[in-house]
């Protein structure tokens, strides 16, 4: 986890919260047996959101640490 690289991923934001955002990259997961969005949900302290105003529904590059994205299966 130490690394510093950083990667960016577009994606689109699917809730907001106080410390944290929920985000869809289009990747499906089958819950209940049916298919359904997968949501990642990214703390706010190990990212940055390009534009950084933005509200639920709005596409956005989220410049994130590459061991959270990989941990997040974003990469």
């Amino acid at each position: 986890m130490g690394s510093k690289t950083l990667t960016d991923v577009s994606c689109t934001v699917r809730q907001i919260r106080d410390k944290a955002i929920a985000v869809a990259d289009g990747t499906m997961t089958e819950r209940d047996g049916r298919e359904v969005e997968k949501w990642f949900f990214l703390p706010l302290s190990q990212i940055e959101v390009d534009p950084a105003e933005y509200e639920v529904g709005d596409t956005v590059t989220v410049t994130l640490p590459e061991w959270l994205a990989t941990e997040k299966e974003l990469i």
